[in-house]
């Protein structure tokens, strides 16, 4: 039987007080789940913090089995929780581990993927957070250089590589990769409305391969400008986006639904 969380999954998950995960985490879910290989998966998330993505494609999965390393006990509290929650300890587990020091070693090329969701700043850009778990989550020195150096030395032979990462740094981005012997191969630009240019990529990369990228068409997540209804486009690609959201139809039935939408908004 489906534990009772993991039919509303993603609400109802533990997470660090004012350090929740964003909309990021289920895109990457969802962009994973598109592209891995049809057959058991060893997965491993860096940075996992409450383990939003490694549950959520472990619930899209059944043969996935998986690792999270996380250095913050906070995070690592939660996301034992959650992976408790909802049943998932059986084939996940949290590992606390600095990915700036030599502590995955035991762990080099056993990954078919690896997911990471990294810091978009380095330490003195962007304007800082009153949370300190929320400002190092955000930003770290050479914080890509890093992300991209330990994914490439989980991952097996052509292991995939998975990540989202703001668009205006594709170029940083590419190069990481390719210093680290990650080919390019699958990028899915994201864009907040129709017709703005787009604020992140979901990147899929596979170790030891050429770069021979797909460009796919955006993902547009929102119907307009000013409304925060998602698109037709978004929530079939990623289902996750409209929980706690209801129909237009229901809405103008329901007094409420404007407390429902807020509430929402914060994932």
């Amino acid at each position: 039987m489906m534990p009772e969380l993991a039919s509303k999954f993603p609400r109802g998950l533990s997470q660090v007080e004012n350090c929740h995960f964003a909309s990021d985490s289920l895109l990457l879910a969802r962009f994973a789940d598109r592209y891995l290989p049809a057959k058991p998966v060893y997965c491993a998330e860096l940075g996992c913090g409450c383990a939003a993505v490694l549950c959520g494609l472990a619930l899209l999965r059944s043969d996935l089995q998986g690792v999270g390393f996380e250095i913050e006990r906070e995070h690592i509290h939660c996301a034992e929780n959650n992976l408790r929650d909802l049943s998932l300890t059986s084939r996940l587990k949290i590992v606390q581990s600095d990915l700036r020091k030599d502590e995955l070693s035991p762990y080099q090329g056993l990954f078919t993927a690896v997911l990471a969701n990294p810091p978009f700043f380095e330490s003195r850009e962007g304007r800082p957070s009153h949370s300190l778990l929320r400002n190092q989550a955000q930003r770290g020195e050479l914080a890509l250089t890093f992300f991209t150096q330990k994914a490439s030395s989980l991952l097996r032979h052509h292991g995939l590589f998975f990540c989202i990462y703001p668009a205006y740094k594709l170029q940083e981005l590419s190069v990481s990769l390719a210093k680290n012997r990650l080919g390019l191969r699958t990028l899915l630009p994201v864009a907040s409305f129709p017709e703005s240019p787009c604020r992140r990529v979901l990147v899929c990369a596979s170790k030891n391969a050429a770069a021979h990228c797909v460009l796919l068409p955006p993902l547009v997540l929102h119907v307009r400008h000013g409304e925060q209804r998602f698109s037709d486009q978004a929530l079939t690609f990623c289902p996750w986006l409209g929980a706690g959201h209801q129909t237009e139809q229901n809405k103008s039935q329901d007094a409420c639904s404007q407390n429902v939408l807020a509430s929402t908004e914060q994932l």
